[in-house]
């Protein structure tokens, strides 16, 4: 059996010597053009043991008359791309592309070449399905189409598309689209409405830049719009929102913000906060609009603190800095769940959105301390009852 097998070895490598020696012919012209079958096929075999006879110029030559199969050309493709040879990609791409229609990368070359001549609409045609193709990369290709967004034609038609199709890759385009300086994002609240997870983007987006009550109107937005309401229940509009800490879908920095692994959501409401009290940390926190005046902070907690091991602290800060209005610290819990009042005072022009936290303040001799907090409330001090 060994020996067959040498023997079919060298005749296939016979073979190959026998084509790729016609494939010269074929190349210099001794031949004439008509056997180019054969050249092509020895190309095939050159390019597949990465031989010298796998140029450039050679597959593009043959590409035209010879059964050249995808491989070689995409090979060719790949190297050129590696390469930066623009020129030469353009030139294999459509070659690629005829062969095997499923080519990311030919289908980029002639998707950035429809760009470039200005046709979003082909540009569409050619990029989008490469979200079926190579789904594997599918953020990737959200991320370069926000990118190319702030292109006013090119935006209207991917817009259309979301809207219509709501494709499985619409939230991670819109995360990167909240993340592109040029695309004004104050109009897209009902597009962003029917993809919540890339609402936070959204409003941090805005927020970020200062804007917050362009952010909060989205917000407003939002919960209205009762987008939130298809797999999860989302409170009504109040100050502070969500008052009962229930889990909602509903988007920070509007809704509570839970920080790192110390903090998370009790089963009915609520939050539970576990402190080394090691090192200050932020726990919880939510923005809100909040106008000058008296008013009454009250919450519903429980749990255990010491003073020398480190305890609890509310804070009250203008939204985006260190501005602080107002601090209660929280140095004596009880097991049982009871209120805790406190009073504070929002000075005229101090700022029209505030930050709400819940963090931890080391002591002198750390130990661990926890708090259970069910609800909290703020009123008008003037009127009791009533909401900011």
């Amino acid at each position: 059996m060994t020996g067959a097998v040498r023997i079919i070895g060298a005749g296939v490598f016979g073979l190959a010597a026998s084509v790729s020696a016609i494939y010269a012919l074929v190349l210099t012209g001794a031949l004439g053009a008509r056997p180019a079958v054969f050249a092509g096929a020895a190309l095939e075999a050159a390019c597949l043991r990465e031989d010298e006879a796998c140029t450039l110029s050679a597959v593009t030559q043959l590409a035209a008359s010879a059964p050249l199969g995808r491989r070689p050309l995409a090979m060719a493709l790949a190297e050129r791309l590696g390469a930066g040879d623009g020129g030469a990609a353009a030139v294999l791409a459509p070659l690629v592309f005829e062969r095997d229609a499923r080519s990311a990368a030919a289908r980029v070359q002639l998707a950035e070449a429809a760009y470039r001549a200005g046709d979003p609409a082909q540009f569409l045609s050619l990029y989008l399905p490469l979200f079926e193709t190579d789904r594997a990369q599918g953020h990737l290709y959200a991320e370069a189409l926000a990118q190319l967004s702030a292109d006013d034609a090119l935006f209207t038609l991917v817009e259309a598309h979301v809207r219509g199709a709501r494709p499985y890759w619409g939230g991670a385009y819109l995360t990167a689209l909240a993340g592109q300086p040029d695309v004004p994002l104050s109009g897209l609240i009902s597009l962003y409405a029917e993809f919540p997870a890339a609402q936070a983007g959204l409003l941090n987006r805005l927020a970020g830049a200062g804007q917050w009550r362009a952010a909060y109107i989205g917000f407003a937005e939002l919960i209205g719009s009762g987008a939130l309401l298809r797999d999860n229940p989302a409170p009504p509009l109040a100050i502070p929102y969500n008052p009962g800490f229930a889990t909602s879908p509903a988007p920070a920095p509007f809704n509570w913000q839970l920080w790192g692994q110390g903090a998370e959501y009790l089963e009915g409401g609520g939050i539970y906060a576990f402190f080394q009290g090691r090192q200050a940390e932020t726990f919880v926190s939510q923005t809100f609009p909040l106008s000058a005046g008296a008013y009454r902070f009250t919450a519903r907690m429980s749990g255990q603190v010491s003073e020398t091991g480190g305890w609890f602290r509310w804070r009250l800060v203008c939204a985006g800095t260190s501005d602080e209005i107002a601090a209660f610290d929280m140095k004596r819990l009880s097991a049982a769940p009871a209120d805790e009042t406190f009073d504070l005072s929002v000075p005229g022009g101090a700022c029209e959105f505030v930050t709400l936290s819940l963090s931890g303040v080391p002591g002198t001799f750390p130990q661990p301390a926890r708090i259970e907090v069910l609800t909290v409330k703020l009123e008008n001090a003037d009127a009791p009852g009533a909401g900011p």
